[in-house]
């Protein structure tokens, strides 16, 4: 595995006691599992115990698992620590270290430990997040664009089909009542008017 001193380093400085005076209560050793997943698969406990011991028992736990993978034909690539205060309630901090033998500049986007690392982390992560956050506003505005577009069409229609039926009325209303031609096109006359001041049928086939 790769960057073992690594989780060597930032494990022992997320042992001590925090400045509020929280202490750790057990470690979590969370692998990846799918693009985003990591479900805890071992714990260490803390206790008593001095922060070196518990470094060892982690990377102990880490190479178990490790191992394990590499049985099943799925070698491990990524590691989130995560350390946890009393009865798990407080997160002390956590990490994710790139552990495969492919470890490039690339991979250590992720974090190596260092706090270089742990800023760039952030930063990778805030991108992901604001990406997908625009995707999805795009999506949802040209779903609300097409639907209003849908309605206008529909609109347009629809107020076309109710001129050319109150011009068909008048002009039945015309021949009934026996009125001359000139009533007639006087009568149809404010029905073309509305009609031109629609604008053009819109299109009901293909673009």
């Amino acid at each position: 595995m790769q960057n073992l001193p690594a989780i060597s380093n930032w494990l022992t400085r997320k042992l001590h006691p925090t400045e509020d005076g929280v202490a750790p209560s057990y470690v979590s050793i969370c692998p990846q599992e799918g693009r985003r997943s990591y479900p805890q698969r071992a714990r260490v406990n803390v206790n008593d115990k001095p922060a070196a011991q518990v470094v060892e028992d982690t990377i102990a736990a880490l190479a178990d698992i490790d191992e394990s993978r590499r049985a099943e034909d799925h070698p491990l690539q990524k590691v989130k620590i995560h350390v946890y205060g009393p009865k798990g309630l407080d997160s002390i901090g956590e990490m994710v270290f790139s552990v495969g033998s492919d470890v490039d500049a690339n991979a250590r986007a992720d974090g190596d430990g260092t706090r270089e690392g742990e800023l760039v982390a952030t930063i990778r992560e805030l991108r992901l997040i604001v990406g997908e956050s625009v995707q999805a506003l795009g999506k949802a505005s040209s779903a609300g664009y097409t639907l209003a577009l849908e309605s206008l069409k529909e609109n347009a229609r629809l107020s076309h089909e109710l001129a050319d039926t109150r011009a068909a009325l008048m002009v039945a209303e015309q021949s009934t009542s026996g009125g001359t031609v000139d009533r007639m096109i006087e009568g149809v006359l404010p029905v073309v008017a509305a009609r031109m001041m629609a604008g053009p049928t819109p299109p009901t086939g293909g673009t």
